[in-house]
């Protein structure tokens, strides 16, 4: 799994199976709201990746 961020504050999420070919997870993400000179700083906001299995169906 990796997170990618751009000058622009675009995160972009990816995964790979083999750790050389990612594939992107969905858009990119906007990061402005982490930390913004409107609020006055970091905001508290995370973006981060969470994977499981736990709740996967077994036959």
């Amino acid at each position: 799994m990796k997170v990618s961020a751009s000058q622009q504050d675009d995160y972009t999420f990816s995964y790979s199976t083999d750790g050389t070919s990612f594939h992107s997870v969905g858009d990119p993400v906007s990061g402005d709201i982490l930390s913004t000179n409107v609020a006055g700083g970091f905001t508290g906001a995370l973006i981060g990746l969470y994977a499981t299995t736990g709740n996967d169906i077994q036959p």
